[in-house]
């Protein structure tokens, strides 16, 4: 009997090793899954979508886990994608704008040297119908010392004639 119960130690024993080394393999194993998953959380929220997708063949939690991971990722990239091509199209817009903004300005340069143009032709115009003005009332002026001229004339030979007769 006590040989009995030494054997069944033993036994025990025996079976408490290989439970402890079973037990330390498999936690090895979830922590390096666990840890390579951390690793990967860590270069995404840096920044780094570069990694390949982790690869895990269990469907316990270790595997939902990887799976969801890789799921973010891609989400991520999909996301950082549509921000990039946005960016492109508002500066692709914006470009747009600065162009019509310029060709605006550069029609209004033009709209503006023309009423200068016209109001310093104006300008010239007034001077000229001025002038011609001032010349008319010359004119006026020497008409009518003709038309005097003419009746101080008229006048002479009406007298003229009148002592004639």
């Amino acid at each position: 009997m006590h040989r009995f119960i030494g054997g069944i130690t033993v036994a025990t024993l025996l079976l408490m090793v290989v439970m402890c080394a079973c037990a330390y393999f498999a936690i090895g194993k979830i922590t390096s899954q666990l840890k390579t998953a951390v690793d990967e959380l860590e270069a995404i929220a840096e920044g780094d979508l570069s990694h390949e997708d982790m690869v895990s063949a269990s469907q316990d939690e270790i595997g939902v886990l990887v799976t969801q991971i890789n799921t973010m990722k891609a989400k991520v990239r999909a996301l950082m994608m549509q921000i990039m091509e946005s960016a492109q199209q508002l500066a692709a817009s914006s470009e747009e704008l600065t162009a019509s903004a310029t060709q605006a300005a550069d029609s209004v340069q033009i709209v503006a040297d023309n009423t200068v143009a016209m109001a310093e032709g104006s300008s010239h115009q007034m001077e000229v119908v001025g002038m011609a003005y001032d010349h008319m009332n010359d004119l006026n002026d020497e008409m009518d010392k003709v038309a005097n001229k003419a009746d101080e004339m008229t006048a002479a030979a009406t007298e003229s004639k009148a002592d004639a007769e």
